[in-house]
């Protein structure tokens, strides 16, 4: 007869293999930062850096998948009632967490691209694990992957091509009085789509803009600082 405390898997097995996920994510982790680091711009290097980008991306559900497996066959009836009471309940997070994995592995999908879909247009700020924060004429917006997957989508300019980029931009002086500052400095390059537009916020304004060859954000940021104008990358000032 085989006694109750033979499981096929307890404890003691789950924490081994979350140690070993772990510890190939890190593996994983650590030939990402190096192939992204070294590795020269070339096609060989950008394929590898993109498939290291990607491995990255399906490992981590991947990995936590089975984790939770592992936990329901510790104790499969109390366990499994616990997923799936669980998993009930976070299922629209999980389905749009697994359609932004999706979106994410698309190599035209980076920070600084400019994309539109139905009834939206905006570079990308920030990429979360739920949603696109878009730079809009109207301020930032979040827009969640699922829908952004639904609507459909395209790119119509990315970052690594034209180096765009959107800044929001705090100052007593009138927009007239910034552009007047901003037409002043080299770095800018104003014949692709530069605009200036205020914001809801009295004082704030939402500047798109796109820099020349060779300049960074940080030499727009200084030359602005100089000028008594802040700058961030929301519309919310202290």
């Amino acid at each position: 007869m085989i006694e109750q405390d033979e499981n096929i898997f307890g404890w003691q097995n789950l924490w081994m293999l979350a140690l070993i996920l772990l510890g190939i994510y890190l593996v994983v982790r650590l030939l990402r930062i190096s192939i992204e680091r070294y590795m020269t711009q070339n096609r060989i290097g950008n394929r590898l850096k993109l498939n290291s980008k990607r491995f990255e991306l399906f490992y981590i559900p991947m990995a936590w998948l089975m984790v939770i497996l592992g936990f329901v066959a510790i104790n499969l009836l109390w366990h499994g009632v616990f997923a799936g009471v669980v998993a009930i309940f976070a299922f629209p997070y999980l389905r749009n967490y697994v359609s932004g994995i999706f979106l994410k592995s698309n190599p035209m999908l980076e920070v600084g691209a400019l994309v539109q879909n139905e009834g939206t247009r905006g570079l990308i700020n920030r990429v979360s694990s739920l949603g696109l924060i878009l730079g809009t004429d109207t301020g930032e917006q979040f827009v969640w992957y699922r829908d952004f997957e639904r609507m459909g989508f395209s790119v119509i300019a990315q970052q690594a091509n034209q180096q765009r980029q959107s800044l929001y931009l705090k100052s007593e002086k009138s927009s007239a009085e910034i552009l007047d500052i901003l037409f002043a400095n080299p770095v800018l390059s104003f014949g692709k789509s530069t605009s200036l537009r205020a914001t809801k916020t009295k004082g704030v304004y939402l500047f798109h803009f796109t820099l020349e060859k060779g300049a960074s954000a940080d030499d727009i940021n200084i030359f602005l600082a100089s000028h008594e104008i802040e700058t961030g990358q929301t519309d919310k000032f202290e």
